[in-house]
């Protein structure tokens, strides 16, 4: 951490940027899944500390909202056990990436953190920031998730993703780098000419079609299980139907 300046703590004790690692350990140091991202640039570390502040308050009150609890689960501290060790937090499920989708068959793999910074440059915005975060689950861990951030509200939206958790961290980064990239071409209407990329994007299209028509068929079995249950209930109860 000595190589860097700045330190941006978007979930710790006291949230801030910091200009040591040590002031910013601090702040991370037995909080539950603590967020934070190392800069050499004061201004890039402030940029992306606010926009993801103001991601993090939304999904708050997107989460208070559905639970009905505004108390943030994150804000305590980890639970002492004998001898006062602490214990790490344990997380039972988690988005992850199926490992099928980790094989190494493909003879080419294309670096999607590299196309996503190529696109915000030709897009004339900045660079993405990519907040790490651990989760421990029963068996395994730790398991790797990140949030991407591309700070200043560039097209006048909050640019933010957060993806699946993975074993191998640079396949969680991969895939948060990847939604984000589909966004940013999407928002600045450029396009990837790219076989990989292209190939992606069709299957994903593709998946998404038949996760709709699935979606048709269980709303159509739904509708028919109720009107089964409906005769056979006026059947039971000796009315014609």
């Amino acid at each position: 951490m000595k190589r860097f300046l700045f330190f941006a703590v978007t979930k710790g004790h006291v949230p801030g940027v910091y200009t040591s690692w040590e002031e910013a350990n601090e702040q991370v140091l037995n909080f539950i899944h603590p967020e934070f991202h190392c800069f050499n640039s004061y201004e890039q570390a402030t940029l992306c500390f606010k926009a993801r502040i103001y991601m993090i308050s939304l999904e708050k009150a997107a989460t208070s909202e559905l639970s009905g609890n505004s108390r943030e689960a994150s804000s305590q501290k980890l639970p002492l056990l004998c001898g006062g060790a602490r214990r790490r937090p344990v997380v039972t499920w988690l988005p992850v990436i199926p490992g099928e989708e980790l094989n190494g068959d493909f003879a080419i793999v294309s670096d999607m953190e590299e196309w996503l910074l190529k696109a915000c440059y030709e897009a004339k915005i900045p660079g993405p920031c990519f907040f790490k975060q651990e989760r421990f689950l029963r068996d395994d861990g730790p398991y790797f998730g990140f949030t991407v951030v591309v700070p200043g509200d560039p097209f006048e939206i909050p640019l933010s993703v957060k993806r699946r958790f993975s074993l191998n961290e640079k396949a969680a980064r991969e895939d948060a780098a990847l939604e984000m990239l589909d966004r940013v071409v999407e928002l600045s209407g450029k396009e990837i000419r790219d076989f990989n990329y292209s190939k992606v994007k069709l299957l994903r299209d593709s998946n998404s079609a038949l996760r709709a028509k699935v979606g048709q068929l269980e709303d159509a079995y739904e509708k028919l299980m109720a009107s089964y249950e409906s005769l056979l209930n006026a059947h039971i109860e000796g009315q014609s139907p």
